[in-house]
């Protein structure tokens, strides 16, 4: 019985790839873009799980808020950690980084109380013209990583179906996949972005004075 094991929360613990994909990389290239992504992903999990405590009976919220405060910061907190997290997986730079992820959280807060329409319309439109915007990194990417390349595009695409197209009557299935599918792409993103920032400086001549940070190098 899928219920007995808490799937729809215990599936956050996948967050950890990501968490942990970030740390390492904060700690070796003191990239304030990753801590910046690891905190937003740190409230985004905190958020969901405490969002989905209310699809169980035996849970009780230890905040006493209601499911449609919940709801609503969850929702948020998820879009915008998925467009900070593309932001920072095809490498948009500092400060223009910073500015675009906070200026999309705020619209994304906006459309959510506003319009889902163009809610859902937005997260969709920041995360395909970071991509074209970006194209040389995705080339590299696919030459230099094409098996993670193929395996965040199969992800993704499973957890935009699972998000979108199954009814609401086996939500209890496909919601702990959209968790472990979306988590496992920023995984995967967020490794690629490592690799690619420590292949920019081995490409690096030893004779020359590099002071830039990797991020920084596209």
């Amino acid at each position: 019985y899928i219920l007995m094991f808490y799937w729809i929360l215990t599936t956050h613990l996948v967050a950890l790839l990501p968490l942990l994909m970030l740390t390492y990389s904060f700690k070796k290239y003191r990239q304030y873009e990753s801590l910046y992504v690891l905190i937003n992903i740190i409230f985004t999990v905190y958020s969901s799980i405490c969002y989905h405590t209310y699809d169980y009976d035996n849970i009780v919220d230890l905040h006493n808020n209601s499911i449609v405060i919940w709801r609503l910061v969850d929702h948020w907190l998820s879009s915008s950690s998925i467009v900070a997290v593309n932001m920072y997986c095809f490498k948009v730079r500092p400060p223009m980084f910073y500015i675009a992820a906070n200026a999309s959280s705020i619209i994304i807060l906006y459309f959510k109380l506003t319009d889902a329409l163009a809610y859902n319309f937005f997260v969709f439109f920041v995360i395909i013209t970071t991509i074209l915007i970006k194209f040389r990194i995705v080339i590299k990417y696919i030459k230099n990583y094409y098996c993670r390349s193929f395996l965040g595009i199969c992800t993704a695409g499973t957890a935009i179906y699972a998000i979108y197209i199954p009814p609401i009557s086996v939500y209890y299935i496909w919601h702990p996949i959209w968790h472990a599918c979306i988590f496992t792409t920023a995984f995967i993103g967020c490794s690629m972005r490592h690799s690619l920032d420590a292949k920019l400086l081995e490409d690096i001549p030893e004779s020359t004075e590099y002071t830039r940070a990797a991020a920084d190098s596209l």
